[in-house]
């Protein structure tokens, strides 16, 4: 790709998905926790693993999500730690991937939901034994959970640490309001428009018609201070099980949305927004030192395109298009400029590149189908 020597093209094949890890290689990365804050980082890399020190110490990433779930195909832990000592995995992207209600043990649910949930390995309990098994056999691999910043689930969601439950229509009200910084949009049309392109509603729906009820799930507002909460838990409650790093998927995408309809970063809207996602940053790392070590922090790169300094990122995620998917060409000097802008705006922090999926044959993944 014209990629500069510094950097280290690295790949790696995990079940059937090609995985591209873009990695660079330059003396240890940890960002510090922000100057604002009072917490003393002394002693952060005493915590951090032994062998594997830092990402850039990184040799091989591979994306595997999830562990744990390997029942539905006979796969055991045993068998995944065997592929992740196959691959000589240094890192283990989107280990965990908190997309439903998660609960904390499967016995915690109604029978039938029970027996999918053990066949699925989708409890914190069962995620805990899973890494507490993989850093038995491989304890300087970094396993990299994640959560998602853009959806909230009309039905019911919880709060794993305090197991308050929040139920419709306290749901809606977490919901992104586009006009309460005076933006003429309403909240309905806003998330009409979201919905239709996560299939959370018919995609012939008229959004003049639009009601929260009809509605999967709605997109979150990240000012929210009660979706912070839910957010932060997700991701401490899978750091209490032993993951080593967050990835937060969608955690500009409320900036950009918000830019595009105001079309000025000097918003109330768009600095709120970006102010939140910094906040939200910060306290992960934050929660990583009370519990003595330092935690890995990352999302996709789109903060190249604002004109705010960089978040604390750890590593940043991209991803080819479909069309260079489909092509299997790619465009050299797109990814050239992408990556020096990257550059500039986050240092030489590591940039892992992977095929981006979702529900649809439209994404680069999907190409495949």
């Amino acid at each position: 790709m014209g990629v500069d020597m510094r950097d280290k093209i690295l790949i790696s094949i995990t079940i059937g998905t090609l995985v591209i890890s873009i990695i660079l290689i330059s003396g240890c990365m940890r960002r510090p926790i922000p100057t604002t804050t009072t917490i003393d980082t002394s002693d952060v890399t005493t915590t951090v693993p032994t062998k594997v020190k830092c990402l850039s110490d990184v040799g091989i990433a591979i994306l595997y999500e999830r562990i744990g779930d390997g029942k539905q195909i006979n796969r055991t832990i045993d068998d995944e730690i065997k592929i992740f000592k196959e691959t000589n995995a240094d890192f283990i992207f989107r280990a965990f991937w908190r997309w439903n209600p998660c609960p904390e043990k499967c016995e915690d649910l109604a029978e039938k939901q029970r027996e999918k949930c053990e066949l699925k390995g989708y409890s914190y309990s069962q995620l805990e034994k899973a890494i507490s098994k993989i850093k038995a056999e491989l304890p300087n691999t970094i396993v990299c959970g994640a959560v998602p910043a853009q959806i909230i689930h009309k039905r019911v969601v919880w709060n794993p640490k305090t197991k308050e439950i929040i139920k419709y229509p306290e749901t809606w009200g977490l919901a992104l309001d586009p006009s309460k910084w005076g933006i003429n949009m309403s909240k309905e049309e806003f998330q009409c428009r979201f919905a239709k392109t996560h299939f959370w509603i018919p995609q012939d729906l008229d959004c003049s018609l639009y009601n929260p009820e009809i509605a999967s799930a709605y997109f979150p507002d990240i000012t929210n201070e009660k979706f912070q909460e839910l957010l932060l838990r997700w991701a401490e409650r899978q750091i209490d099980c032993g993951a080593d790093a967050i990835w937060i998927d969608m955690l500009f995408r409320q900036v950009v949305m918000l830019y595009h309809l105001t079309k000025d970063f000097e918003h109330p809207a768009v600095k709120d927004s970006y102010s939140a996602i910094n906040k939200i940053v910060d306290k992960i790392h934050e929660y990583g030192k009370k519990k003595g070590k330092y935690i890995y922090v990352g999302s996709w790169a789109t903060p190249i395109k604002f004109p705010y300094p960089s978040p604390q990122l750890d590593f940043v995620t991209v991803t080819p298009s479909s069309k260079e998917v489909r092509e299997m060409k790619f465009d050299e000097e797109k990814w050239n400029e992408y990556l020096s802008q990257i550059r500039k705006k986050f240092g030489n922090i590591p940039i892992f590149a992977f095929i981006d999926w979702a529900g649809t044959t439209k994404t680069p993944l999907g190409q495949f189908s």
